[in-house]
């Protein structure tokens, strides 16, 4: 029988764009290209994923509309 995970209070980033598939893909390259498993990450290990996908989905935007609010 495998061990339960802690569940942890913070959402996947990903998760609170819910409008946005492309958010997603990003966060989810980002994780598997650090070797990062959100759920049993570090706080230290999230927020550098956080300001990655934050860094990357805003060129994304600003690439795909010219701006990065939408």
């Amino acid at each position: 029988m495998q061990k339960r995970r802690p569940q942890r209070n913070r959402l996947i980033p990903a998760a609170q764009n819910k409008g946005s598939h492309k958010h997603l893909e990003i966060f989810m390259r980002l994780c598997r290209k650090h070797g990062i498993s959100w759920g049993t990450a570090s706080e230290e290990e999230k927020s550098i994923v956080e300001q990655l996908l934050k860094r990357e989905y805003n060129q994304y935007l600003l690439e795909k509309y010219g701006t990065t609010e939408r």
